[in-house]
């Protein structure tokens, strides 16, 4: 595919045990829709097609299985026409990235993350009787308490304020529509390279986006001469992101789902 063409990039983050189900199954329906909602906004207006994707999330998580305790996030990035659709629900980010002639790098748009301590979803749990446990570090979230029932009265703690499934926790809040942010490329300089980049929450809390963004920006995805691959690249970012989460005692050997996605915008 030319990189001046049309395209659309998608990441899921499963959670909880059967996450990786729902993950699969929005990574399916989505790249399904997506194709049909294409030939259905022939010459919209932005309004349009943001509330097009909009129903087309919520569309896909009423299909989306209801297991007991799980669900997803879902970040996406669509280059239609002239412009870029930036969609989310979670906590994953997408973001976009200038690189100059001098290699510079500088992260020009990053998209804000559904977070339960943020004052927007945090009133809106709040007054759906829901709570919020306050993060027990910086580098670490608040989270929504969830009442899962059975005999032991479990309590999730997610970490993201909407999401696909988590049907227990729409009572107290939890929702799946997205928020979608708008670029123009006009607004983009033409003789800067661009690269657009998905990362889930378990890579961005122990990498930063400009180290991302310049690991990736200095691999053969824009130096084809490079000596580094830009699958080798991802691949040191996320070996790099999981020692960190290893040496966390915190987290007592856990370590959060890594995923990664990139891709070259050129704006002519």
């Amino acid at each position: 595919q030319d990189d001046s063409d049309e395209f659309w990039l998608g990441l899921f983050d499963g959670h909880v045990d059967l996450g990786h189900v729902m993950a699969h199954f929005a990574l399916t329906e989505f790249t399904n829709h997506i194709p049909m909602l294409r030939t259905q906004l022939v010459t919209p207006t932005i309004d349009q097609t943001k509330q097009a994707i909009h129903d087309m999330v919520l569309a896909i998580n009423n299909r989306i299985p209801r297991i007991h305790g799980s669900g997803s996030t879902a970040i996406s990035i669509w280059k239609l026409h002239d412009q870029l659709f930036l969609s989310n629900v979670g906590d994953s980010k997408a973001f976009v990235v200038s690189i100059d002639s001098q290699h510079h790098v500088q992260v020009v748009y990053t998209t804000k993350p559904h977070k339960p301590d943020d004052p927007l979803e945090r009133k809106r749990i709040e007054g759906m009787g829901g709570q919020v446990q306050e993060a027990p570090a910086p580098e670490y979230s608040a989270r929504v308490l969830i009442p899962m029932g059975g005999p032991m009265m479990d309590v999730l703690g997610l970490a993201m304020s909407r999401s696909l499934g988590d049907f227990e926790g729409h009572p107290f809040g939890i929702i799946p529509d997205p928020t979608t942010d708008v670029i123009a490329l006009a607004d983009l300089d033409p003789k800067l390279d661009y690269l657009v980049i998905l990362a889930s929450d378990g890579l961005l809390d122990r990498v930063s986006e400009l180290e991302i963004a310049s690991r990736m920006a200095t691999s053969q995805l824009l130096t084809p001469n490079a000596p580094t691959t830009s699958l080798k690249a991802a691949e040191q970012l996320i070996l790099q992101s999981s020692q960190a989460w290893t040496r966390d005692f915190l987290g007592a050997g856990y370590r959060d789902d890594i995923s990664l996605a990139v891709h070259r915008l050129r704006v002519l």
